[in-house]
């Protein structure tokens, strides 16, 4: 090319070389650096190879896609040879424009398949003691004259809430994961993928396992001069039981366990995962045996989104309570365990507490947010030999504060600190602004967002870790925008179609339901979040796997809603739950039924469908005209919907109820309602709807209020009068400290509105820009990490105008909107100009 385009950020499912892969024809996507304005991908060729040498050669012996005619980058599907379970691929990518240059070939990616079927894993699954933890250990020998050249180690668990397998090589841990796999139903187990080519050794090497539930393992080793080797669990395996870890409290407690763990270090099994220690005493697993080499899973899945530690805070204070007594304070609330590094004689005993908030005397931890009578501890007891160090395996909450008792010595900043955990869902997706009041609130909504992506999407981290549904839908956008969540979406997606019923039902959460309310808004997020994700990624496969899923739910509320479509309450449990001002459960429940009839009309079409898209789109507007003929009220000029709530109008204009001609009143009647109350009063669903109605409908500056609102039922209230760092559950500070779903419609806002970045078509191949400037904010800056590249927003004043900045990723366009006086096509004074990709500037002047 005559200036340099480069292909980067190679993907397979995806993610970057990625180890495990349980798909017979994965997805590709690439990303294209230039400096070339206007760039526009014509062709691709896309190899696939065995070997590296084949690859360097361009020679593409699994797949050659040859030049292929098409502007697509996202989601090329594999149509190669079939691919070989636990072998290594690498691949590469060259593009042409449309002047017919190509660019240089890629760097080389490379990917790890797994397995496709519980037949093709060949290593035996080992369950011991339920409610208790387990080590598990093989020791094997590698010939001293053949070289490693690859070392592949893949390890299934069965998930529970105080689920974790922990994997040891030659006494090294394995990974960066923590709390893996997570919940999951119990016919399913879950596997990650390793490379430990540098905790192999030739000669005696030793493999271990730490689980509290059903564990395989399988190291395939390819060495240099051809020859493979392949260890797996199976009954040559030695076992014991419980070692350190005595006691896993609450495991006979749904919906608490894994809150608590007692770990005494003086009965740890020194040097277990390392060779020559002695397990003659150690169990071997039996064959046929129900606590020994058991059954396999139903469902053997690869699990492509780990969960990391991905920061350790050090304590901003160490107070003394009293003797013996003291209080750590990590200066923010978090999901995590404490990790230890202190010594104290043989047999000493401390309790470590931990609690999101304090009572008001500022002494004493309050941790009854996290469970009543069912709060988070560890107790640890002390070897007595040197610098003790402990992290908990077993055990994940939500603290901000430690206390801790039974210490005899001085404690020290550096003797503790806090691991913050989530998925390892981060992007590079940022957001910045003047105001240091929005700062704090986008880095609590990102802080609380994270802390219940926990391997599923959760309500809170602290009490309860459950994957409730409509929390998830709630937030969906929003952490969409911010962070890489396909491959987290699809483990949890994965889990909701294992959970289904067969009339289509889908439980208010999972997996491990253990709630048997029923509200058919909460699995709406069954057809909410697979749109979402196409929206958002452009991930045509998500949705064509997910519709059976999606179609069985919708097919089921047609089924239970009378012959006008209506459905009884008795189906609406919850409601908008958290508002102060409730719509009634009927009207939201038929909201909810038209919007997962529009979207699946819409999926339909998008999939290639026409039939079910038709049959679809007449039921939604038979539910749209039916609602409008109940919940929309007029009198006297004046409109409005169901009892005139924040958050039933609000509901209406999201959703797309209202006719244009009504639009304008039922806009007014949420905005004079806001006006007198002068805060926000709605709750889990509404809240949802709020921002973006008043913010697509010629209302920015009351969505703006809102969003800076310091009243009680205002965000920045939250922050304020309760010094929060994560969202409560509540606009009064009651229940958990730790929830997402107040989140959402800020956490949006914030990139969609404020620096006006939003999708046009699927993945952001092309996208709106159409700022909003706030009367108080001097500049805004916003980077989204789109699946073509990062799209970056950035407006200041400067001297009475505007600067607005835009870069736009190859391959993409971009529609900017700014105020102005020529070519207006909105109706709200907009001027548009549609650019490619490249960076461009405008200086307006501001308009009042």
């Amino acid at each position: 090319m005559k200036q340099h385009a480069r292909v980067t950020n190679l993907k397979c499912e995806y993610c970057n070389d990625l180890i495990g892969i349980d798909q017979a024809a994965p997805r590709f996507s690439w990303q294209i650096e230039t400096a070339i304005k206007g760039f526009t991908q014509k062709v691709y060729r896309l190899l696939i190879a065995s070997s590296t040498r084949l690859l360097d050669m361009n020679i593409g012996d699994f797949w050659d896609s040859g030049q292929v005619i098409a502007n697509e980058q996202l989601g090329i599907l594999y149509e190669g040879r079939p691919l070989l379970p636990m072998t290594r691929y690498g691949w590469k990518v060259m593009v042409w424009d449309d002047h017919d240059e190509a660019s240089s070939w890629s760097p080389a990616a490379w990917f790890v398949t797994g397995v496709q079927k519980v037949h093709q894993w060949p290593g035996k699954f080992i369950r011991l003691f339920d409610g208790q933890v387990n080590f598990t250990r093989k020791e094997f020998d590698l010939a001293s004259d053949s070289e490693i050249q690859e070392a592949w180690l893949f390890v299934a668990a069965r998930g529970a809430k105080h689920n974790s397998s922990v994997c040891f090589v030659n006494g090294c841990r394995v990974g960066e994961d923590v709390y893996t796999p997570g919940a999951t139903e119990y016919f399913k187990m879950l596997y990650r993928g390793y490379d430990v080519i540098s905790l192999l050794r030739q000669g005696r090497n030793t493999v271990g396992l730490i689980f509290s539930q059903t564990v395989s393992l399988v190291l395939k080793i390819q060495f240099a001069d051809g020859q493979q080797k392949v260890i797996f669990s199976d009954n040559s395996w030695k076992c014991a039981g419980q070692g350190p870890y005595v006691k896993l409290e609450y495991v006979d407690q749904a919906i608490h366990n894994g809150k608590a763990e007692e770990y005494d270090a003086r009965l740890e099994y020194s040097g277990w995962n390392s060779n020559g220690y002695p397990d003659g005493n150690w169990v071997i697993p039996q064959l046929e045996d129900m606590w020994g080499i058991t059954w396999g899973p139903l469902v053997l899945k690869h699990m492509s989104a780990g969960c990391i530690i991905d920061k350790k805070y050090a304590p901003v204070s160490v107070q003394v309570l009293e003797p013996g007594m003291v209080l750590f304070d990590f200066g923010v609330n978090m999901s995590g365990f404490p990790v230890l590094q202190a010594s104290a004689p043989a047999g000493t005993v401390i309790t470590i507490r931990l609690a999101e908030k304090l009572f008001p005397d500022g002494r004493a931890i309050d941790s009854d947010t996290l469970g009543m009578d069912h709060k988070p501890y560890l107790k640890y007891t002390f070897r007595g030999e040197g610098n003790e160090s402990y992290q908990p395996s077993f055990m994940y909450t939500s603290f901000r504060y430690a206390e801790i008792s039974g210490y005899p010595g001085v404690w020290r900043q550096e003797n503790m600190k806090a691991c913050f955990i989530h998925s390892d869902v981060a992007g590079k997706s940022e957001f910045s602004c003047s105001s240091a009041d929005l700062n704090l609130l986008d880095q609590c909504i990102q802080r609380s967002f994270l802390s219940n992506l926990v391997n599923i999407p959760t309500d809170c981290p602290g009490r309860e870790r459950r994957g409730w549904t409509a929390d998830a839908f709630a937030v969906c956008e929003a952490e969409m925008i911010r962070f890489q969540m396909l491959p987290f979406y699809y483990r949890w997606l994965d889990d909701m179609m294992d959970c289904q019923r067969g009339n289509g039902w889908i439980p208010v959460e999972l997996p491990l339901s253990t709630d048997v309310s029923i509200d058919v808004i909460w699995p709406a997020a069954a057809v909410l979040i697979p749109w979402e994700c196409y929206v958002q990624y452009g991930d045509l496969n998500l949705l064509k796997k997910y519709w059976p899923m999606m179609k069985k739910y919708v097919d089921l509320l047609i089924e239970v809603s009378d012959e006008k479509h209506f459905l009884s309450e008795s189906y609406l449990n919850y409601g908008d739950l958290a508002a102060t001002e409730r719509a009634s459960r009927l009207y939201l429940g038929q909201c909810y039924f038209y919007r997962c009839a529009a979207l699946i009309s819409r999926i339909a079409a998008t999939i290639g469908l026409p039939n079910d898209s038709d049959r679809y789109g007449k039921l939604a507007s038979e539910l749209r005209m039916s609602i409008n003929q109940v919940y929309l009220h007029e009198v006297d000029g004046r409109a409005w919907y169901d009892n005139n709530t924040q958050s039933a109008n609000a509901h209406a204009l999201f959703i797309g109820l209202c006719d244009e001609n009504k639009r304008k009143r039922v806009l007014d009647a949420l905005v004079a309602d806001i006006e007198e109350k002068q805060t926000n009063t709605t709750g889990f669903l509404g809240t949802m709807c709020l921002i973006p109605a008043l913010a697509d409908n010629g209302r920015p500056d009351v969505a703006y209020r809102m969003v800076g609102n310091p009243r009680p039922g205002g965000w920045l209230y939250l922050l304020k009068a309760f010094q929060a760092t994560t969202l409560p559950e509540s606009y009064d500070g009651h229940g958990s400290m730790n929830h997402a779903f107040l989140g959402g419609a800020p956490g949006a806002w914030f990139y969609k509105y404020l620096a006006g970045i939003s999708p046009a078509l699927p993945g952001y191949k092309e996208f709106t820009v159409k700022p909003y400037f706030a009367g108080d904010i001097e500049w805004v800056r916003a980077r989204i990490d789109s699946p073509y590249g990062i799209i970056a927003a950035e407006w200041a004043r400067q001297n009475g105008r505007i600067v607005v900045k835009v870069d736009v990723p190859a391959n993409t366009a971009a529609r900017v909107l700014l105020p102005g006086n020529k070519g207006r096509d909105d109706n709200q004074g907009f001027a548009a100009e549609k650019v490619l990709s490249g960076h461009y500037e405008w200086e307006i002047e501001e308009v009042p």
